[in-house]
């Protein structure tokens, strides 16, 4: 009896481990297990983590025109699983890849090998993503590109019935399907942006292993702005390194690059989700759920008025064109070269940019169809010239040079004799503009002196107070220095002894600061480099009366759905009490004088009391003279400021048309610069 039950103790002991050992083959087959080859084992099913990438939010206007969107569209991805578990899946890519390129499908292929034997490799694709690839499959980093697409034959199982061109095309989709081994994924997007007849191109092949994914790429609503909005694209080693891996962001992630994109990638960019997937060798989706869902990213309202923008792009222009159409402006050639320029327009009570405009522009929608056209034209309509170009100021300068002045106790009524040229112990001469032109300024005080732009005046001004004073001052408003805002700017460079000792030297003669750099530093000449943003920036501060706002673009933060408002822009000035009474009634009197009288008189007629500045920069490269132009209006307790520069422009007088333009819409619009509220919006400010 007791050996009969020890019989059946021992039978069902085997019956248990009998199907445990089952149960242990069955979890195991659901293990991916992935050779060098890309090949699954005989495992029937596999689960993986698919990364879904979350939209981004929208720029809008202050208006709340939607300046840049999301489009639904297609993506064309490959289960590797899938793939490598059908026949003959190096025959299935090589027909995919063929297909594509006969039907203009851009699939990615970043292996940096040339089409085909005798091969070598492609320098600007041997990147961060490349240099892992090796690593993790521990090969020399310094191979040559023959001995790498050997050695890719042969993992990838290759066979010599291929041509070179063939197996290249092979090569680089394995290539591509063996990366997001090292990205923790298991789903390649072999193509995006994929249009409806593409796609049933693509879906006839009926490659095992390839799916459709609905998914959004960026859309621009606007022909304007372009430099400004900017775009998206994956990062490069220097960003997720730097910058993004910290952040938690994916290697492959796309990010934004330059201007707002990049200004607000933190609002836009969103929170990926995990979609758990399990699915059959034969591509049946078994089961299917959200580990996380993917977030959309906020919703950014800016400070610009893509009206104004596009008023201030067609003046810009049309006015350029002008002037450079005009052989013999003034009598003489200045102007026929003008060729390139920027306008700022920002509320000088707040910061708030409401334009920056770009001459030459192109169409934000066609960046990447027409980048290799837009990178080879002469004067590049890629170039941001509003936050990026520094030029030297100018006579526009002249007004920090008073203020320093008065600031050192030198009265506003003190009269300088303006004979044509100040001339050094040395012998060196500078020159007055009017000088040039056979004339001379004569005796002038400080206010006549800025309406005029006398030369003479301001280099004997500067001599005075010495380039440290001057400095101190130009500091205050934001010379050579960050303009605080979302967008990365180009700060400029201060006329000084250390930043002439840094660009020259300082132990060599040229990096000696000397009488004559203290005055043409005083006229905006010298070291002196602005933007047009910082130019801007500063005519408003010297406009409201000595309060200077950082720039910004932000107006508030919205949620993905538009419910409610995350963030608010404070506009906190960056400094406040810059000018004293008598130091602002100067500067009012003197740049209303240059409209009524003097060198700003394009805009003597207009219907709004304008203060403004004028000037001419040398550059110290061939053409023309460089054309500037500050102005803002009402004079009193202004609302806009403008900032014009023009390359090769000759004098910034020749484009006060451009402010009149930009004015005419602000005083005539039926929403001139005021925001509407959005929808559903729950914050005032």
């Amino acid at each position: 009896m007791d050996r009969l039950y020890r019989s059946r103790i021992t039978i069902v002991a085997i019956l248990s481990l009998l199907i445990a050992l089952v149960f242990t083959f069955r979890l195991f087959g659901l293990q991916l297990v992935k050779n060098d080859a890309n090949t699954y084992g005989s495992s029937d099913v596999t689960t993986y983590s698919l990364k879904v990438a979350a939209a981004r939010g929208e720029i809008l206007d202050r208006h709340g025109n939607v300046l840049v969107s999301n489009r639904a569209t297609y993506s064309v991805t490959l289960n590797s699983f899938v793939l490598f578990n059908a026949d003959d899946p190096n025959g299935l890519l090589l027909r995919l890849a063929e297909t594509c390129k006969k039907n203009d499908i851009k699939y990615e292929d970043g292996l940096p090998l040339n089409d085909a034997a005798p091969y070598s490799y492609v320098e600007d694709k041997v990147d961060y993503t490349f240099k892992r690839y090796l690593l993790g499959r521990e090969w020399d980093a310094d191979m040559t590109a023959e001995n790498l697409a050997k050695k890719l034959r042969q993992v990838y199982h290759i066979s010599d019935e291929y041509t070179d061109r063939e197996a290249r095309l092979i090569m680089g989709l394995r290539y591509e399907l063996d990366l997001p081994a090292y990205a923790n994924a298991d789903v390649y997007t072999l193509a995006e942006d994929v249009s409806a007849d593409q796609l049933a191109i693509l879906k006839e092949l009926a490659v095992p292993g390839m799916d459709v994914t609905t998914t959004t790429v960026r859309e621009y609503n606007t022909t304007f702005a372009a430099q400004l909005l900017g775009y998206v694209r994956a990062m490069d080693e220097d960003q997720y390194e730097n910058t993004y891996k910290a952040l938690g962001y994916a290697m492959d992630a796309k990010v934004g690059q330059e201007g707002l994109e990049q200004g607000f990638e933190e609002y836009l960019h969103g929170e990926d989700g995990t979609k758990v997937v399990t699915v059959a060798a034969d591509g049946t989706v078994l089961d299917e759920y959200w580990e996380v869902e993917p977030q959309s990213g906020g919703n950014v309202v800016t400070t610009i008025d893509i009206n104004m923008q596009e008023v201030a792009e067609k003046s810009l222009a049309t006015h350029i064109q002008e002037v450079s159409a005009n052989r013999t402006l003034n009598g003489k050639s200045d102007g026929w070269d003008a060729d390139a320029g920027a306008v700022v327009v920002m509320n000088p009570q707040n910061g708030e940019v409401w334009a920056a405009a770009n001459y030459p522009t192109y169409d934000p929608s066609d960046y990447f169809d027409k980048y290799n056209e837009l990178l080879d034209q002469d004067v590049s309509p890629l170039r941001n010239r509003a936050l990026l170009n520094a030029y030297p100021p100018g006579s526009t300068f002249k007004l920090i040079t008073a203020t320093a002045a008065m600031r050192a106790g030198i009265s506003p009524a003190t009269t300088i004799a303006g004979n044509g040229y100040k001339e050094f112990s040395d012998g060196t001469r500078l020159y007055c503009w009017i000088y040039k032109q056979g004339g001379v300024h004569g005796n002038l005080d400080m206010c006549s002196a800025i309406a005029q732009s006398c030369n003479i005046y301001f280099y004997n001004m500067g001599l005075m107070i010495g380039i440290d004073r001057l400095d101190e001052v130009a500091t205050s408003f934001g010379i050579g220095q960050d303009a605080g805002c979302e967008v990365y700017n180009n700060p400029g460079m201060l006329a000084s002894k250390a930043s002439k000792a840094e660009v020259y030297g300082a132990d060599t003669s040229d990096g000696q600061w000397w009488d004559a750099d203290t005055a043409t530093a005083a006229i905006g000449q010298s070291l002196n480099q602005v933007t047009p943003l910082q130019l801007c920036r500063y005519a408003s501060a010297m406009g409201n009366g000595g309060t200077l706002y950082n720039a910004t673009f932000l107006r508030r933060i919205m949620s993905a759905d538009f419910q409610s408002t995350l963030k608010v822009n404070d506009y906190v000035p960056a400094a406040t009490n810059l000018l004293t009474e008598q130091e602002y009634q100067t500067i009012y009197q003197g740049t209303r004088m240059c409209v009524t009288e003097g060198t700003g008189k394009g805009l003597r007629d207009y219907p709004v009391e304008c203060c403004a500045k004028t000037g001419t920069a040398q550059h110290g490269s061939l053409g023309s003279d460089n054309g500037a132009f500050i102005c803002w209006a009402p004079a009193i307790n202004p609302e806009i400021a403008i900032a014009v520069y023009v390359e090769h422009g000759a004098s910034g007088s020749n484009f006060a048309d451009v402010a009149v333009d930009i004015l005419d819409y602000y005083f005539n619009a039926q929403y001139p610069a005021q925001e509407i509220d959005l929808e559903n919006e729950m914050t005032e400010d």
